[in-house]
């Protein structure tokens, strides 16, 4: 018998345990809701409708500056392509991203791209850069939030942790920039757009969550508490590779970092999950929205 190739059965074997993790989440989550709705819908109760809205707004805004950094990246590695086609396909393509395993997204943009006469390996640097950057980005403005929102030794370790971060960061990319034919990442990464567009829309995305767990939930900490703990919480759940999209992996760092325990935990984590229907929400609107208007201006 053939033996399968290491590099191949490990894939496989990661895909399959990312599919059964995420279809054991789902399962939690629905069963937990149905046995505790007593006790996690006083929660809701608190969530107007407005406030939904403005959450959802919040999170949709975060849209606009994702393909405002796909733009300037393109443009950097030599693929200029204008900001309302790029627009166009990251709508149409919005479904992708709840397809198990969480990078269908940035795939189907991809073979978009490609069909568009880009290289499939300048596909691949957009695609890696984008996801160091949102992992870059969301931990050091979370660690710099977390710096000036927390008193006494945690707000010390949150600044020193930013602080190195941007010493290490700056003095990766002077290294990068002598080593032949890489100084277009340090133009790529450093590009106004680009800290624009991250500093921008990460700000959207902590504010979206910042009021659904704010209005949803009697908390202690501060809402720049929340916003510091869900970006740092969101960066865990983002580099924790066997979780698709961070899915239980962040709402357990963000129930940690809420300083919740017990049985409150508990519905705490189901409360936090539930944002996810919220962006699903969002996501599908505008997906909708923007196809119908794409098809009343005929944009192919």
């Amino acid at each position: 018998m053939t033996a399968l190739r290491p590099n191949y059965s490990l894939k496989s074997l990661l895909s399959v345990l990312q599919l059964l993790l995420e279809l054991a989440l789902v399962v939690f989550f629905i069963v937990y809701g149905l046995l505790h709705w007593s006790s996690i819908s006083t929660a809701f109760v608190q969530l107007s409708p407005l406030w939904l809205l403005t959450c959802g707004l919040l999170y949709s805004a975060m849209h606009f500056f994702a393909v405002l950094a796909t733009a300037s990246l393109l443009r950097s590695l030599g693929c200029p392509r204008p900001y309302g086609m790029l627009f166009v396909i990251h709508i149409r393509r919005l479904p992708a991203k709840y397809l198990p395993g969480g990078i269908w997204h940035a795939v189907g943009r991809g073979a978009d791209l490609v069909k568009d006469g880009i290289p499939i390996r300048r596909i691949g640097q957009l695609v890696g850069i984008e996801q160091l950057l949102a992992i870059w980005w969301s931990g050091f403005l979370g660690f710099v939030f977390a710096g000036l929102a927390f008193n006494g030794r945690i707000g010390r370790v949150a600044s020193m942790i930013a602080m190195c971060w941007l010493i290490i960061s700056l003095l990766a990319l002077v290294w990068v920039r002598v080593r032949p034919g890489w100084r277009y990442l340090v133009e790529a990464v450093s590009a106004p757009e680009i800290v624009l567009a991250y500093v921008a829309g990460w700000i959207c995305l902590a504010a979206g969550f910042t009021l659904y767990i704010w209005h949803g939930v009697d908390m202690l900490s501060s809402p720049l508490q929340v916003a510091a703990s869900y970006l740092v919480s969101w960066m865990i759940g983002a580099i924790a590779f066997f979780a698709p999209q961070g899915i239980g992996v962040f709402e357990i760092s963000m129930a940690r970092a809420l300083g919740q325990s017990g049985s409150l935990q508990a519905d705490i984590i189901w409360f936090i999950g539930s944002y996810r229907l919220l962006v699903l929400t969002a996501d599908l609107a505008i997906w909708g929205g923007g196809c119908a208007w794409f098809r009343v201006i005929r944009v192919r």
